[in-house]
């Protein structure tokens, strides 16, 4: 088979981690010692930048600065939530076509996979030949065939710290308070993901948490009703 030559979009999309430029950065030293990948474009806001032709020439970022960039929290090219409609699918082929773009990875959770996926099979149903590459990130760790996904030891230490912090807020300064930790529903990012039954008093994020349902209650309304709904169904 021959070798598909030709250049190469990267773009991040979704809510950012703090490991998200890690992937960025190992995906550029993977494609910069690759003869088939000529230019390697950055996708400013990921499909967004795509449809305006809004590139970054990665292959110009200078590797005294690779470091740097992976260890930096945020998303460096810029995030978007967007899934490309039909028509847009269509427009992004049109620009891949202009640029002669024959490899396309797309760094995020399960929608940027479904957004890959998408053009992929746009791709196929335009005759067009490209690699389309899903590189998993996500807070979830929700991705089939994904142990444990970059992104998700982060943000569990993240909690994990936060709730730890909120604990000791508390013991200096008695009062109500109630903390959110966002996840989704088939995701792993709140607190600890054990059933009451088999929690251990020495976990330590499972003993803040019931500590602090414990002896935080509040006469608000909006503060019970959160208070209540994180003792019931959002623990699994």
């Amino acid at each position: 088979m021959a070798t598909l030559r030709g250049n190469l979009v990267v773009g991040q999309s979704g809510g950012p981690t703090v490991v998200i430029n890690q992937s960025l950065i190992g995906l550029l030293e993977a494609a910069l010692g690759r003869a088939e990948i000529d230019k390697i474009l950055g996708a400013r806001h990921a499909v967004k930048g795509i449809l305006a032709e809004d590139f970054l020439d990665l292959r110009r970022t200078p590797r005294s600065e690779f470091e740097t960039i992976a260890k930096t929290p945020c998303a460096a090219l810029g995030s978007v939530r967007k899934k490309p409609s039909e028509e847009e699918r269509r427009q992004v082929f049109d620009v891949f076509k202009k640029y002669n773009v024959r490899y396309f990875f797309y760094i995020g959770g399960n929608d940027s996979a479904e957004t890959a996926h998408l053009l992929a099979e746009q791709g196929r149903a335009e005759g067009y030949e490209l690699r389309a590459f899903h590189v998993p990130k996500t807070i979830d760790n929700d991705l089939l065939v994904t142990d444990h996904c970059p992104g998700y030891g982060s943000a569990a230490r993240f909690v994990a710290l936060a709730f730890m912090g909120d604990d000791q807020d508390n013991r200096s300064l008695p009062g109500s308070r109630s903390t959110w930790s966002w996840g989704a529903k088939l995701g792993f990012s709140r607190p600890p993901r054990r059933s009451r039954a088999s929690a251990k008093a020495t976990d330590p994020i499972w003993s803040i948490a019931r500590r602090s349902r414990s002896t935080r209650r509040s006469s608000s309304p909006t503060s019970t009703a959160c208070t209540e709904s994180w003792e019931g169904a959002s623990w699994p």
